[in-house]
């Protein structure tokens, strides 16, 4: 599993995200990783909830600032939609 979280990592360095949609379904992956790692090391209770609001924080923001850019540019060019906008 460390093998797989350092290729991530890798993976996350390397690439350039294109489109927003392809980054906020890697940082889920990242998050479900470090989950396993919470889960496996047997972290207190308080560690996880800390976790889980931030997960679902950064989950409502991304949704959030997807949608207000769709909502600024038209849903007829969601393609142009990248990180380089």
């Amino acid at each position: 599993m460390t093998l797989l979280f350092v290729m991530n990592i890798i993976f996350m360095s390397f690439y350039k995200f294109y489109y927003y949609l392809s980054f906020l379904i890697t940082m889920e992956l990242v998050q479900m990783i470090f989950l396993y790692f919470l889960i496996t090391y047997k972290f207190s209770i308080w560690t996880f909830f800390l976790f889980l609001m931030y997960s679902v924080c950064e989950g409502v923001l991304g949704l959030l600032i997807m949608i207000s850019v769709d909502n600024e540019i038209g849903h007829q060019k969601i393609l142009f939609m990248n990180l380089y906008y």
